[in-house]
């Protein structure tokens, strides 16, 4: 069985509604969503072998749009309660995918300019990390909830509303958006306009431990479908101990990874609309193990488990490939 491992609001700019919104001075991006283009969670079966994402292969596509071919800054804003290894853990991460054969996975995806086809940026920059204090409260279903919190907390740090940016925003497991685990997805991305005509590309992650999911019982096919990355399940740890702060890193990498090739929604994605992210989803190729802890990916000493991704070239699901980098 195919699984997803969240809701990527984009497929085509006919499938959305542009909306003004009410309680902000900024448009949002209404969604307007076929019901098989909600993405499903993590599911319980193994899924961690080299494969193709459907037989015959669906393969991904360029659609005609734009991606991040520019240095791109990752911004990271933990909304609710978050302790301090969260915060550790999104900076390695993102200091770690510049140069990484993961993101050289990335490096596949291009966009024509001038008549040549220029890919991704090699130049990976954590920026900052943000704090919010549950400025909107614990209920951010709003459709101007999000970019109000991204805006306010550009703002309030003296920021620019940067277009070669994806902000991460990160919800404590007390929060909710009306839709993570509810609502079948473990985190999605988008963009919103600003009154200065800035389209910010952004992604909403959950705590995954909300709906962890958990591997079969003894003597069952079937577990339950969840957001922890299977090899953690009916467990309490995870590589680094901290289930809070491994446990979203592979929905981060889907959703950065898609932003950077598929930033407004339409340029590559297959015929399904899967985008490169989706067609990986709950696959972690290259599973290596630290005691009892499952991990596949070591960016500069620091270990995480992240899904694989999907290779526009091969057309298959990977975990690296070797890329020619600048320095930062």
């Amino acid at each position: 069985m195919k699984v997803l491992i969240t809701a990527v609001l984009a497929l085509s700019t006919t499938s959305w509604l542009s909306a003004v919104v009410a309680a902000a001075p900024f448009q949002q991006q209404a969604a307007v969503l076929p019901q098989k283009k909600i993405m499903k969670l993590i599911g319980d079966e193994d899924d961690s072998s080299p494969k193709q994402a459907a037989t015959p292969v669906v393969p991904i596509q360029y659609n005609g749009g734009s991606v991040m071919t520019e240095p791109l800054h990752i911004y990271f804003i933990l909304y609710g309660n978050h302790d301090a290894q969260v915060a550790q853990n999104f900076q390695y991460f993102a200091e770690g995918l510049h140069g990484s054969d993961w993101w050289g996975v990335t490096r596949t995806y291009y966009q024509p300019i001038n008549g040549t086809n220029v890919p991704i940026s090699d130049r990976v920059v954590f920026k900052d990390i943000w704090y919010d204090n549950y400025s909107l409260g614990k209920d951010i279903s709003a459709d101007s909830a999000i970019p109000t919190i991204i805006t306010n907390a550009i703002h309030s740090h003296r920021g620019y509303e940067d277009e070669n940016a994806i902000y991460v925003l990160y919800m404590s497991a007390d929060v909710t958006d009306g839709g993570f685990c509810t609502g079948g997805y473990c985190g999605y991305h988008w963009y919103f306009t600003t009154p200065n005509n800035k389209r910010l590309v952004y992604a909403l992650i959950g705590d995954p431990t909300v709906c962890p999911g958990s591997l079969p019982p003894p003597g069952q096919p079937k577990g339950v479908p969840g957001c922890l990355p299977r090899p953690w399940r009916n467990t309490t740890t995870s590589i680094n101990g901290n289930q809070h702060a491994d446990g979203p890193m592979s929905a981060i990498a889907h959703e950065i990874t898609e932003a950077a090739s598929d930033r407004f929604g339409d340029a590559w994605f297959d015929a399904d609309g899967e985008e490169n992210g989706d067609k990986c989803n709950g696959n972690y190729l290259g599973l290596q193990f630290q005691g009892s802890e499952g991990y596949n990916v070591d960016f500069n000493g620091h270990l995480f488990l992240i899904q694989s991704n999907w290779d526009v070239i091969t057309q298959s699901c990977s975990i690296g490939r070797k890329q020619h980098v600048h320095t930062q």
